[in-house]
């Protein structure tokens, strides 16, 4: 009767033994996990940071454009005069990527359809300063008026404050 016993409390033991590991399995599981989730949300702020940090660099690497919202859009039809577009993209603010991609398949688009020296004739000729719709001093526009006086197209400048020059924002 005694080794009944000692084998009915061997065997609860070990079921003990058993259920204790299994908890203490599923707990070292769960902080694993927790861990790795804890890293990884840390790892995307961090990564998060650098890509403000690689804008911000990127921005003040764009020295392309003038001192003033005039000198930078004499210098986009010079480059559209010369055909050059891939130097008449340059002039374009980036993007929040950091490129100009939109822009320069814009301008590529124009190119193709033989548009270049149109439109830096019509920018030449016809852009004016706006200085009504300014928002704020680091906005500029220009407008493009139309034969019969009405607004053809807007060209939006802004400053950039990491390189000290004015961009263009959009065409």
């Amino acid at each position: 009767m005694n080794t009944n016993l000692i084998e009915k409390f061997r065997s609860l033991s070990r079921r003990r033994l058993f259920i204790f590991g299994g908890i203490f399995l599923a707990i070292l599981v769960l902080v694993g996990a927790g861990y790795y989730y804890w890293g990884w949300r840390n790892d995307a702020y961090r990564k998060g940071m650098s890509a403000i940090e690689r804008y911000e660099e990127l921005m003040r690497q764009d020295t392309y454009g003038g001192k003033t919202p005039e000198e930078t859009l004499k210098l986009f039809v010079e480059a559209l005069k010369k055909g050059d577009i891939e130097l008449a993209s340059k002039y374009f603010m980036l993007d929040d990527n950091g490129s100009r991609e939109r822009s320069t398949a814009r301008l590529i688009d124009f190119k193709n359809r033989n548009l270049i020296s149109q439109m830096a004739k019509d920018i030449e000729e016809r852009a004016e300063p706006d200085l009504e719709s300014r928002l704020y001093e680091d906005d500029f526009n220009f407008v493009l008026y139309t034969d019969d006086k009405q607004i053809g197209a807007e060209i939006n400048m802004e400053f950039n404050h990491y390189s000290q020059v004015w961009k263009i924002e959009s065409l």
